[in-house]
């Protein structure tokens, strides 16, 4: 009778202990890039228990720009944590939404919660250029005759004679020796530095315009990994540059991510940066180009 009473009084804790997860997601029916949407999670903990979440891998398709947290003591041991998790997305096409990890501790024991993963389908902000422009009248029949088309064909083959003709008298004479074909040979680093200055001596930003700026910045980068490492990185979006992107280490690849990462974000979802954060980032882009002729310089005292 007494294990029977103890094992009664284990499951009455373990009832009183137990986590609820639920979550809703709020996202306008049609995605596009840069379009925000919420994850909303609830869970049900005791008054005393933490909750712990994993940092979210910023540098994937889904981005997490702002959480929100709202605690509301539902009874005299339980207490409900709302969150609420903004999310945008920075590239196109149909991605599975990863799942979302939380760890309640408990004084006896940690449960682990996760939500479940969902589809979500992110189009372009480009036009739709299946849309064409429609003819506000129908055509109107035009009734031809055969001296109608004659006589265009007539002097169509005239002017062809006669072009043909004065094309061989002024080409008579000798033609001179083609030029040979001139190729830059410098190196991708001071070519992309090149390009940066004469950016700068347009000054965009003084005159407000941050979307040609950033275009331009972001243009550069991309020229520079092109020229550097062989991949059509100007062609390719910053995910296709992520798969792509395995001759430098780690660390360059997570800054130059998060380089390009920001500008689609002036680009695209119409952010609108400080001029600190700008200057800062044409400051961080010639130090990365700079530090590729610091290595050469090595190089060349090396050998």
């Amino acid at each position: 009778m007494k294990r029977v009473i103890f094992f009664l009084l284990i499951i009455v804790h373990f009832c009183l202990t137990a986590q609820t997860l639920e979550y809703q997601v709020e996202k306008p029916n049609k995605m596009f890039v840069g379009t925000p949407f919420n994850v909303n999670v609830q869970i049900t903990t005791g008054v005393n228990d933490s909750i712990f979440s994993p940092p979210i891998d910023t540098l994937d398709v889904f981005v997490l720009q702002k959480q929100q947290q709202l605690d509301e003591l539902i009874s005299e041991n339980k207490r409900k944590t709302s969150l609420k998790l903004t999310f945008q997305a920075f590239d196109t096409g149909e991605y599975t939404f990863p799942e979302l990890e939380f760890t309640v501790v408990s004084p006896d024991k940690k449960t682990k919660l996760t939500t479940s993963a969902f589809q979500i389908k992110i189009n372009s902000v480009l036009a739709d250029s299946s849309q064409v422009i429609k003819d506000i009248a129908p055509p109107q029949k035009l009734s031809l005759t055969a001296w109608d088309i004659i006589i265009p064909i007539l002097l169509l083959g005239f002017l062809i004679f006669a072009i043909i003709n004065i094309y061989k008298a002024l080409h008579k004479s000798k033609q001179p020796a083609p030029q040979p074909k001139i190729t830059d040979n410098r190196p991708a680093y001071i070519k992309a530095l090149e390009l940066l200055k004469k950016l700068q001596q347009k000054e965009l930003l003084k005159k407000g315009e941050f979307l040609l700026f950033y275009f331009h910045l972001s243009y550069i980068l991309r020229f520079f990994l092109e020229e550097q490492y062989g991949f059509n990185a100007v062609e390719m979006t910053t995910s296709e540059i992520r798969r792509n992107f395995s001759p430098i280490q780690k660390q360059e690849k997570t800054q130059v991510l998060n380089f390009l990462q920001n500008a689609d974000k002036v680009k695209f979802a119409k952010y609108i940066p400080t001029l600190q954060q700008a200057h800062a980032d044409i400051n961080w882009l010639e130090g990365f180009l700079k530090s590729f002729a610091e290595n050469q310089n090595r190089e060349d005292s090396d050998a």
